[in-house]
């Protein structure tokens, strides 16, 4: 496939504010990537019709190891972004990639809620959003800790997926077409990151942090809820085992 000009995302930006929800968003997202000394991460608004508007990319600078790192991240799950309509909307769904320091992941997904913080593994050959969790028992020094459901991702198909959408354009009278991606006047960083091609080894925040992200997004029923339903609840899409107002535990 033709690789997608970073270019063409960067002078297509709109005036929306980051951090402010446009009036279609039904439901956020976040996905998170792991660095050896920062955590990325970027808030999606994914609207009815699988449009998305991206809400917020921020880097957690610091060793991973370092508790104040997961602190700050859980902080960010007791954020939340108000519509329109004055409806707050919390992040639904968390996903974190588990591909690297998965201990340490693991750990932080079972101090969350745990149908709200998914560790996700990027998996090339599965040609799907996700396939079905398995359960990880976690094991600390011999101990049984916990168990997390861990949730296979089909990078390549997504990152295909995203391909395309990257390359809807809207109308002649601006009206932009379903799965069209929306940015706010982000820098000319965040674009290469998007549309690099990436290397067996390599780790490319912004590409992995919307991947996850959809991958949320998907897992959190978008693909599945009708769209009217999607429109009616503005935010409240309720997944099977998670209820409304939780509260995210800390790193101790």
């Amino acid at each position: 496939m033709k690789k997608i000009g970073y270019e063409n995302l960067y002078n297509r930006r709109e005036e929306y504010k980051i951090n402010e929800l446009h009036g279609d968003v039904c439901l956020l997202t976040a996905g998170v990537s792991i660095q050896t000394d920062r955590v990325e991460i970027e808030i999606v608004g994914w609207c009815k019709d699988r449009s998305s508007y991206s809400i917020d990319y921020r880097v957690i600078e610091g060793d991973i190891a370092d508790v104040a790192v997961w602190n700050k991240l859980a902080e960010l799950l007791d954020e939340r972004w108000k519509r329109p309509n004055g409806l707050d909307v919390p992040i639904r769904i968390m996903a974190i990639d588990s591909g690297y320091n998965a201990l340490r992941v693991f750990a932080f997904c079972l101090q969350s809620y745990p149908y709200r913080v998914v560790p996700v593994k990027g998996l090339k050959k599965l040609k799907m959003v996700f396939s079905a969790p398995k359960t990880v028992e976690i094991i600390r020094a011999k101990k049984r800790i916990g168990k997390v459901r861990l949730f296979g991702v089909g990078i390549s198909y997504l990152r295909s997926e995203l391909n395309s959408w990257l390359r809807l354009e809207k109308d002649e009278n601006g009206v932009a077409p379903p799965c069209y991606c929306h940015f706010p006047q982000y820098a000319e960083h965040y674009f290469r990151g998007l549309t690099a091609k990436q290397k067996l080894c390599e780790r490319i925040g912004p590409l992995e942090c919307r991947i996850f992200a959809r991958a949320a997004a998907s897992i959190a029923g978008l693909d599945i809820l009708r769209p009217e339903r999607l429109e009616q609840i503005g935010g409240i899409v309720t997944v099977k085992g998670m209820p409304d107002g939780i509260e995210v535990g800390r790193i101790n």
